[in-house]
């Protein structure tokens, strides 16, 4: 198992990682110490209302291979509806229903607050439309049952609702795979469209292959490769290829794939030294960065800059499907102590 930065901070503040040969590994086998630790931590967080720091640790406790406690999944349920958040109430209350009995002492009780947590998310969502759908997102990911799928569905519809381009595609996704809700392909599509007519590439891309590939429309290649075109003027490599692949010719700028971060010198450093720079160039028809041209608020800087941003990788402009040079970009590099 590969190791999160969420997981490393956790363990370094726990105490578990004496020297930092540990980050260096490709797999970790969680000691029991840890998972004592992290347990005990839990119960701390939950005695003392810290809800958010609890929900964090319980999914680090899921992160190393173990499953929360069901009592602690009520808990923090209960604590979040509580507080109100109804999309995190609705998320771990269910996850607790998900696993429980309703012979279980707290399971009526973990209904009700479900039911409350449910009938508040549309005022709820009004103000929190990103927190629903991530909401939405945790609670696709980790249950499979179909009310906790109902439910991510529910949460992914009232952010779509309420601005959230991001709910507006995973629900069509939802709708086009038939997870969780009954499979409607022309729902799919609508919620696709207003995606991508806000710009969210990963909708204009997948509306261009629906109508290529028919999915629950009628073939229309035109339309394919219009939304297509969108998502590569979007700098998206999808659209881009599909575009390709069918023969067409596109176009879109230079846009970088890698950027290489200065060093700072060491001379500025020593003195305390602050700056900024301008740089202007061409990237050429094969992403090569040329023709640099150095202007810093302190010469001390320039060597640094330039030595960046000749590191610095390009997909190069494309001009009717054929890769050019571009001329007289620009871009500014900061030099502060503080970062």
């Amino acid at each position: 198992m590969r190791l999160s930065v969420k997981l490393l901070l956790i363990l370094v503040l726990l105490g578990s990682i004496a020297n930092s040969s540990i980050a260096q590994t490709s797999s970790f086998s969680p000691p029991g110490g840890l998972q004592r630790a992290l347990s005990k931590q839990l119960e701390s967080n939950i005695a003392n209302g810290r809800w958010d720091l609890a929900q964090q640790t319980i999914e680090i406790i899921e992160e190393i291979g173990k499953p929360a406690p069901a009592s602690s999944l009520y808990d923090v349920g209960k604590g979040l509806l509580e507080q109100k958040q109804m999309a995190g109430a609705l998320s771990f209350l269910g996850y607790y229903l998900s696993q429980a009995k309703p012979s279980d002492e707290n399971y009526q009780m973990a209904r009700s607050g479900w039911q409350q947590a449910k009938q508040n998310l549309p005022i709820y969502c009004q103000e929190n439309s990103d927190l629903c759908a991530r909401y939405a997102t945790k609670i696709w990911l980790r249950n499979k049952d179909k009310e906790s799928l109902s439910s991510s569905a529910l949460l992914f519809g009232y952010s779509c609702d309420n601005g959230s381009l991001y709910g507006c595609y995973n629900l069509a996704s939802m709708y086009a795979a038939g997870t969780g809700i009954t499979r409607n392909d022309a729902k799919a599509v609508v919620l696709h469209t207003k995606a991508c007519a806000g710009d969210y590439t990963k909708a204009c891309e997948k509306l261009g292959e629906i109508y290529q590939l028919g999915k629950g429309v009628d073939i229309d290649l035109e339309t394919a490769i219009g939304f297509y075109q969108k998502d590569c003027r979007l700098k998206k490599a999808g659209g881009c290829a599909q575009l390709k692949s069918l023969g067409v010719k596109y176009s879109h700028e230079a846009r970088p794939i890698s950027r290489y971060p200065p060093l700072y010198p060491p001379r500025a450093f020593s003195k305390g030294l602050q700056g900024k720079c301008k740089l202007t160039y061409d990237v050429s028809a094969k992403g090569r960065v040329q023709n640099v041209k150095v202007d810093c608020t302190n010469r001390i800087f320039n060597r640094a800059a330039l030595a960046s941003i000749r590191k610095w990788k390009y997909e190069p402009q494309i001009i009717d499907g054929v890769a050019v040079m571009s001329k007289g970009l620009t871009t500014s590099i900061t030099f502060n102590l503080a970062e």
